[in-house]
């Protein structure tokens, strides 16, 4: 998941913000279509998902996952 710099909030969602785009700025070509923020998150939760399918006791995809969730709620309502 991205580090914590210990910034504000509104900091924070512009880090996950920026991750998610350059993520999907980066999948576009590979996919040949735009890729969204969202689609992005929800890719990354499925990973993860699919990561716990073999060890559904590792922790941290559990937590990686809400770390996400987190980052889409965070700028889903813009803070």
């Amino acid at each position: 998941m991205f580090p914590n710099n210990g910034g504000s909030a509104p900091m924070q969602r512009l880090n996950c913000l920026f991750h998610f785009q350059r993520i999907a700025h980066l999948w576009t070509p590979i996919f040949g279509q735009a890729v969204t923020v969202e689609q992005v998150c929800l890719a990354m939760i499925q990973l993860k998902a699919a990561r716990l399918c073999h060890t559904p006791g590792h922790r941290d995809s559990w937590m990686d996952i809400a770390g996400y969730v987190g980052c889409w709620d965070k700028i889903q309502r813009g803070e």
